[in-house]
């Protein structure tokens, strides 16, 4: 996954957290992204660059 959004250069990412329990536990870990907004349905993080 972090292979295309390197490849399509993605830079914000929103995730619903009840469909996408993974990927949002594997954004957590990653030091490149920061979680900007939560609530208990979605999240969205953006990249640093």
């Amino acid at each position: 996954m972090m292979r295309l959004f390197e490849q399509y250069q993605i830079q914000c990412v929103l995730l619903g957290t009840d469909e996408q329990p993974t990927l949002a536990a594997a954004m957590a870990n990653l030091p490149d992204w920061t979680r900007t907004y939560q609530d208990e349905q979605s999240e969205v993080w953006r990249h640093r660059r």
